[in-house]
């Protein structure tokens, strides 16, 4: 009697395509990269051009005989996963923390010589050995050349092959999550914060079996039960808004800044401009005309839109996979772990570029392929995103265009036809072009200005890595100990790869793949901003893709796993669910935290165990009190202002508003230079809080600062006349990078006559100016 049939098959074979690449990859960045734009272009081409290759050469060595080219991938992913392990082995040992200095002590008490040695082989050094070691093995294995005593046991291990690499991979993500800062080599002292956090070990413990009992849910496929499902998931998304505003005043500068100079007069696209695009800020000045102009205004309106962005993953799982109940709950507890993930625990409402306000639309694109995949609505969704996305930023954009360009290029190969591909070209163009003529015609029509894209496109040398060897201001290399990446990378990479080798078969043997295309795509161009800035934080801004491609492949899992209870499946179906139970935990353990404004379970939902409480009225209360609160009135003493509570920067907002006051009272525009390095957001909510702005066309001082050609026009635009007030930081060596050169060329240019100051600035006339 044949076996049962397991049903959906791990895809060892781009898994086997993967390593390979990724090991010769890093080894070659260890061993001999130099510069920042080396490094950067191979990991880029690794994450877009890696998963085209790969399905290239699976297709290539199908023809060359299935069989072989299976067992040889098989053993290839064996020994990733014995590289695997020996690197987490490896890491533990490496690392300087309490559980290696705890272990030394205790067997020192027993064995005199552990107190004696200090022995770590460095990790780049391991890096090196342990990839070279693999790379070697691995190509004889391809090669069919394995000597006898290396294959037998491999082909031994060979129905444990999944198992095996998901167990390596589970302890590889452990040693290796990123809990520590940029440019730290230490690996994580997992354990060790493990054991000083007691509630994470028991809520593992308690989500292992949780998750092991993920196939025994109903398999409710459709109805009004699921939809009823889905009703809650999209309500638990809802309670995560987070209902104080919290807020990193720098960042959120970029946004205020360009949305309250348009206010003042500025023209959009000419004068008014900001790194992170147009409609980010212009959605604020349409706000600012009916809210209050605060930066809680501000802070309000991004979390509302990050709210829609978590709302986008259920939808999309919803409609990808066939069990329902289990899909959800998982997509729930991915909410947490995305808004759980970051370092320090940090609240991300504090940074507006980071979550919904910079991925909304390429999730909602996403989202609407799932949905509508085909015919005119979808091309009117598709149109319409396009137009939007044109206008939010660049990189809107490109996530906007990318997916559904990417699956109609894939379709066009699989059927052997350009239609697909020119229509959905046609449309995401079309909607691109039209979204920047109706920008030309409304700014000529209103203002009888062109724009000049000059100054934004510019800008971008400022993101743009290194090739001297040096490093630059922006970007960021992986550090060694950072190896979270790579099975986040591996998820894109092989739900990529079948679909590309599917379209060269032309024919489709992985439907689930197929439908995961846009999520994939989108998760590469989301994971290629970690490759250039690597912190744990760039790198949990993929997390909206990579849970709703790992979320339809647990769907598949579920649905093998249901098939055929083999032993093989049980250990692999265990293995998965610990793993699913550390990201549980992980994430529950940080929202269970006495709540905090300034971290991650800054929700409504945590206001509701808290003495606030999460009454409607409380809520509504707290948004309303957060939208009307100005700069120079913040409570020091609530949470939410703590960044800012132990520094100068109420007492400088407080100075600068009387001075402006006393010296300016009746003019819209001022001549305020009081932006310095480190506090280069006290100008805006200065102007912010009195309804006025800077004398000349200034967005945000330190990010104008870092676009050369608006800085140069902000110079240019400054005409010094005599009977100026300035009002200017007595520190002026320590200006901003714009507010700097204006000082100076009004102090080569006229004779500053002192008539006022205080603790930090000081108020000057002008006279006896002269070209």
């Amino acid at each position: 009697m044949n076996a049962p049939d397991p049903g959906p098959s791990w895809p060892l074979r781009p898994v086997a395509l993967f390593a390979l690449f990724v090991a010769a990859l890093v080894f070659s960045v260890n061993l001999s990269v130099e510069t920042e734009l080396q490094e950067t272009v191979g990991y880029l081409m690794l994450l877009v051009v890696g998963p085209f290759a790969a399905g290239l050469i699976w297709s290539l060595c199908d023809r060359g005989g299935e069989e072989a080219w299976k067992l040889a991938a098989g053993r290839v992913v064996l020994l990733a996963a014995a590289t695997l392990l020996l690197l987490s082995i490896g890491g533990l040992t490496h690392q300087n923390d309490q559980l290696y200095h705890w272990t030394n002590d205790k067997l020192g008490q027993y064995v005199p010589f552990f107190r004696e040695i200090h022995f770590r082989l460095p990790l780049h050094d391991q890096l090196v050995d342990f990839l070279a070691a693999f790379l070697v093995l691995s190509m004889v294995a391809l090669a069919g050349r394995l000597p006898g005593p290396v294959a037998r046991p491999l082909d031994r291990l060979a129905v444990w092959s999944v198992p095996l690499l998901v167990g390596a991979l589970v302890l590889f993500a452990a040693v290796y999550t990123p809990l520590y800062p940029a440019r730290d080599d230490r690996v994580s002292a997992f354990l060790g914060w493990a054991v000083d956090r007691p509630l994470f070990p028991i809520l593992i413990l308690a989500a292992w079996p949780l998750a092991w009992l993920l196939p025994r849910l109903p398999a409710v496929r459709g109805g009004p039960i699921a939809a009823l499902l889905l009703a809650v998931a999209l309500v638990f998304a809802l309670l995560l808004y987070d209902d104080q505003s919290f807020i990193e005043w720098a960042h959120y500068t970029a946004y205020v800044g360009p949305a309250l100079h348009a206010l003042h007069g500025g023209v959009p696209m000419v004068e008014v401009y900001s790194q992170y695009g147009l409609l980010p800020w212009a959605l604020l000045t349409t706000a600012y005309h009916w809210l209050p102009q605060t930066y809680g205004s501000a802070a309000m309106i991004v979390r509302f839109v990050t709210v829609l962005w978590y709302l986008s993953l259920p939808l999309t799982v919803y409609r990808l996979v066939a069990h329902k109940p289990a899909a959800l709950l998982l997509a729930s507890v991915g909410l947490l772990w995305i808004i759980c993930f970051h370092i320090y625990a940090l609240n991300m409402n504090a940074l507006p570029s980071t979550q919904g306000y910079r991925y909304l639309l390429p999730s909602l694109a996403v989202a609407w392929l799932a949905w509508v995949p085909e015919g005119r609505r979808r091309d009117l969704g598709l149109f319409l995103l396009a137009l939007v996305g044109s206008l939010w930023s660049i990189e809107a954009t490109a996530y906007v265009a990318g997916p559904p360009i990417a699956f109609a290029l894939l379709t066009a190969v699989c059927d052997r036809s350009l239609l697909p591909f020119a229509r959905t070209l046609l449309t995401v163009v079309a909607g691109i072009a039209v979204g920047h003529a109706g920008l030309a015609a409304f700014l000529q029509i209103t203002y009888g200005r062109w724009p000049d894209y000059g100054p934004m496109l510019g800008g971008l040398a400022f993101f743009e890595p290194r090739q001297d060897g040096q490093h630059s201001l922006w970007s960021e290399p992986i550090p060694y100990g950072f190896g979270l990446w790579m099975p986040m990378a591996g998820i894109f990479f092989v739900a990529l790869a079948m679909p590309v080798r599917d379209a060269l078969a032309g024919r489709i043997r992985h439907p689930r793949a197929w439908s995961l295309v846009p999520a994939s795509v989108l998760g590469i161009g989301e994971l290629s901003y970690f490759v250039g800035r690597s912190h744990a934080t760039t790198l949990g801004l993929a997390l909206m893709p990579f849970l709703t491609v790992a979320i339809v492949g647990i769907d598949a899992l579920v649905e093998r796993w249901r098939r055929a209870p083999a032993r093989t499946l049980r250990a692999e179906r265990l293995l998965v669910a610990l793993a699913i139970a550390g990201c549980a935990a992980f994430a529950m353990e940080r929202f269970l935290r006495p709540y905090d404004p300034g971290k991650t379970n800054a929700s409504i939902l945590r206001h509701c165990f808290t003495e606030a409480g999460c009454a409607p009225a409380t809520v509504v209360r707290r948004i309303v009190d957060a939208t009307k609160e100005k700069a120079a009135d913040l409570d020091l003493a609530d949470p939410k202002n703590a960044l800012v509570a132990k520094n100068e920067f109420l007492a400088r907002v407080r100075e600068a508003e009387r001075l402006v006051e006393a010296y300016a009272p009746d003019q819209e525009r001022v001549g305020l230079l009081v932006d310095t390095g480190n506090y280069s957001f006290v100008g805006v909510p200065t102007l912010a809080d009195l309804d006025k702005w800077y004398a000349w066309p200034i967005n945000s001082p330190v990010n104008d600062g870092q676009t050369p050609a608006v800085a140069r026009r902000i110079v240019a635009s400054a005409r010094p006349s005599d009977g100026e007030i300035l009002i200017i930081d007595k520190k002026r060596d320590e200006l901003a990078d714009v507010v700097r050169p204006l000082a100076e060329k009004y102090a080569a240019h006229c004779r500053l006559e002192r008539i006022d100051a205080g603790r930090f600035f000081e108020v000057v006339r002008t006279s006896d100016c002269h070209d």
